[in-house]
């Protein structure tokens, strides 16, 4: 699906029925990574973007969140501002901040207990320290791809080498760890202490509260309590 503006979105007839939730939009920008790949201590492995009417306006009717955007897909992101965008109070309009704020409010409210954080120092600090990586960066409400067309997509293919060849050699040296909550089996890791894969069971709802293994090994790298 293809639409170049939330206009466009919304003059579709049939914009939001039920049985358009595996459509890939492609008219919004694909998102990779979000996050500094750089200094992130904690990689969340994720299966694809998710897709909300919200993301056609944001896109198209605020210029400083497709900055933001931009600004991460080219890892050129200002001093002392948030790098995972989605845990940005500016944004705390769009699915993503909704998305990410529930699935780590345990971390967070373990952040501001133990630093002393206000929350948006705590959301500051673990948006400093941690990254999402997806598997396919293209955004829908359902991912439903076959596999012949999953397997021959070049981005997939470079964010399996990435994970392989950066990612995986900083896990083995203790600098980061990987935490594959999406789809673990096709990311293809190793075993190592400091790479989390959630089993299917796990990986239906992907929690990242301080009592499962994902969420201990965030706690693990942040140097954060677990109670």
């Amino acid at each position: 699906h293809r639409c170049a503006s939330f206009e466009s979105y919304i003059a579709d007839p049939d914009f939001s029925q039920p049985e358009n939730v595996h459509r890939l939009h492609m008219g919004l920008l694909p998102i990779p990574f979000s996050g500094n790949l750089q200094s992130a201590k904690v990689f969340i492995l994720m299966l694809n973007p998710g897709f909300s009417e919200v993301n056609y306006y944001s896109e198209t009717h605020c210029p400083a969140f497709r900055s933001a955007l931009l600004g991460t897909l080219r890892q050129r992101i200002p001093p002392n501002d948030f790098p995972m965008i989605s845990l940005n109070p500016r944004f705390a309009w769009t699915g993503g901040y909704r998305y990410w704020s529930t699935k780590l409010d345990n971390v967070l409210k373990a952040a501001c207990k133990h630093h002393g954080f206000s929350w948006t120092d705590a959301l500051r600090f673990v948006s400093r320290n941690m990254a999402c990586v997806e598997l396919y960066p293209y955004h829908s409400k359902s991912f439903n791809l076959p596999a012949s067309i999953k397997n021959s997509l070049l981005s997939a293919k470079l964010a399996k080498a990435y994970v392989r060849e950066v990612l995986v050699p900083k896990a083995r040296s203790g600098a980061v760890t990987i935490i594959a909550t999406r789809k673990g089996n096709e990311w293809d890791l190793p075993c190592h202490k400091n790479i989390v894969v959630y089993n299917s069971s796990e990986s239906r709802a992907a929690h990242l509260t301080l009592n499962t293994s994902g969420g201990r090994k965030i706690a693990e790298f942040l140097d954060l309590p677990v109670v």
